[in-house]
């Protein structure tokens, strides 16, 4: 039976709250050791997919957080600040993900991972970020 990508991308979520820690591992070693310690065979494309793709987007999403947060620099933000914002600004600005949804969980990941003034802050982030991804959007157009 599939996993519900609620699950998967809690499971995208832990991955890039590892890679916080081992900053000099390859995505690929991060993704083994990770199936290693869950006793897993594998993972989702999505799962995979994201987790690639917002690890690769890193720097740029937090570039972006951190212009949108008022005054905090990455280094100010936990871990699991940081691997959610990754998460949810990858699947806002690169994927077809519909933004409400990939806020929408991103929080509620805040909720068990952080506390309420976390999740009050991811979505102030993401807000700032996807009103101004809209905008660049229909500016372009």
């Amino acid at each position: 039976m599939a996993e519900s990508r609620v699950k998967e991308r809690e499971r995208v979520f832990r991955l890039l709250f590892s890679a916080e820690f081992q900053k000099g591992t390859s995505p690929e070693e991060l993704l083994e050791s990770f199936l290693e310690a869950e006793e897993l065979a594998g993972v989702s494309d999505y799962v995979r997919d994201t987790f690639f793709g917002a690890h690769a987007f890193s720097e740029e999403s937090l570039s972006l957080a951190v212009a949108a947060s008022r005054g905090w620099t990455a280094e100010r933000m936990s871990p699991a600040m940081r691997a959610l914002l990754k998460l949810a600004l990858y699947e806002i600005l690169k994927t077809e993900i519909a933004t409400s949804i990939a806020v929408n969980e991103a929080v509620e990941l805040c909720k068990r991972y952080e506390d309420a003034r976390g999740a009050k802050f991811l979505n102030g982030i993401l807000g700032t970020v996807s009103r101004n991804h809209m905008e660049n959007k229909s500016e372009e157009a």
